[in-house]
């Protein structure tokens, strides 16, 4: 499975620029690795620390992981689901595997639709999606 996958991981067309590595593994976790000697670092570390969660941090590589818990704070940060998916895709050495893609709409795609709002003792639901809240 590994060959495969390596095979569907096409390379970006200037892709020694771009400071991230955006792959899904086969037990289902989809991993970001991120080069700390790309001169786009900076930028790059500060988008993965709203979006993922660490995993390992050496000197020259930072691992990452999304999560369904990662993804819905960077939602609660104001980040939508096609924002993450544009940033990683411009910062992705490769191009983004359709289950990663899949993985961030399906994680993001309810979150923030409605908000609990206490007024007076009293819960109300409130949110901008009438569907979701009738």
């Amino acid at each position: 499975q590994d060959d495969a996958l390596g095979k569907e991981l096409a390379l970006h067309q200037h892709h020694q620029n771009r400071p991230l590595w955006v792959t899904p593994h086969k037990n289902g976790t989809h991993r970001i690795i991120l080069e700390t000697f790309n001169p786009h670092y900076p930028q790059a570390q500060q988008f993965m620390v709203t979006i993922a969660e660490p995993i390992s941090r050496t000197e020259h590589v930072h691992e990452w992981e999304l999560t369904s818990d990662s993804l819905y704070a960077a939602v609660s940060f104001g980040i939508d689901c096609q924002k993450i998916i544009e940033q990683l895709s411009a910062m992705s050495k490769v191009q983004l595997h359709p289950d990663t893609i899949r993985f961030i709409e399906r994680n993001t795609v309810s979150f923030g639709k409605a908000i609990l709002v206490l007024e007076n003792q009293t819960y109300y639901v409130e949110g901008k999606d009438h569907e979701v809240i009738d």
